[in-house]
Formats: structure tokens, C-alpha cells, sequence
């Protein structure tokens, strides 16, 4: 439990350290409609993340319920693990950050498709993750259910 929070924290530093990098190389840009635009999307970015990862947070949370209400008599092993490696999952995802990494001026359109496709990528394989616990509880119900 305490390396988990040591290793949180040390991710939510690290977090707030990129944001004023990217804010003190946007202060340097001539051109401050784009800067102002790569701090909007980078914004967007997190914010995105941090919704689609509280959702699929509360659905495991729900699964969870589920899973207790049905397996009072008999705990399937198999979907208990499902559910724990996407909630660890969905924690990890929560914790990435994804600010716009700025090279220069002129490749910031790059880098920032860039961080959203990882973004894209990453919420992707998340997702896989929570709807294999998913159909791994719905298999555990049609079990007891028979």
C-alpha cells in the first residue's frame, strides 16, 4: 500500500513538473493564438483521460458489487483477478499524463497528435482490459446460474 501511494505521488509531481515546462516554452512562442491552442488541447487531454478513467473505474466498481452479490456461496477466483488487474489497470491509466510534449514552434501540430494517439492507444487497451472483466463476469454468472 505505501509504495502505491509513494509511486502515486511521485506521478502527480512529475505531472505538475511537465504542465510548467509546457507553460514556460509556450510563454517563448511568437505566435500566441498556437500557444494558447496546444495549452487548450493538452488541457482537453487530461481532462479527457481522467473522465473516460473515472468511468471505467465506476463500471469496475459496479462489477465488483455484482460479483459479491452473485458469489456469496462460491467466489470464482478467475473473475475476481479479472476485475483486480483492470481496476489496477484503470489506476495506472488515471495516473498518466498527457501534456503536449513541445519541441518547437513549428512541430507542435506533430507533437501533439502525437501525445493523442497515445492517449487513443492507451485508453484502447485499457478498455480491452475492463470488457474482458466484464465478459469474465458474465461467464462466472452463467456458471452459478446453471
Amino acid at each position: 500500500r505505501e509504495g502505491k501511494e509513494i509511486r502515486v505521488q511521485n506521478r502527480l509531481e512529475e505531472n505538475a513538473s511537465r504542465t510548467a515546462q509546457l507553460k514556460t516554452k509556450l510563454q517563448t512562442f511568437k505566435n500566441k493564438i498556437k500557444a494558447e491552442a496546444v495549452q487548450r488541447i493538452s488541457d482537453n487531454l487530461n481532462r479527457i483521460n481522467k473522465k473516460r478513467a473515472d468511468d471505467m473505474a465506476g463500471n469496475l466498481s459496479r462489477m465488483t458489487e455484482l460479483l459479491n452479490k452473485l458469489s456469496k456461496n462460491t467466489p470464482d477466483a478467475s473473475v475476481s483477478a479479472a476485475i483486480t488487474s483492470a481496476k489496477e489497470a484503470v489506476l495506472l491509466q488515471s495516473q498518466k499524463d498527457y501534456t503536449v510534449q513541445v519541441t518547437t514552434e513549428t512541430k507542435v501540430k506533430t507533437d501533439a497528435k502525437t501525445v493523442r494517439d497515445q492517449l487513443s492507444a492507451d485508453l484502447l487497451a485499457t478498455r480491452k482490459l475492463v470488457i474482458a472483466a466484464k465478459q469474465s463476469l458474465m461467464e462466472g454468472v452463467r456458471k452459478n446460474g446453471q
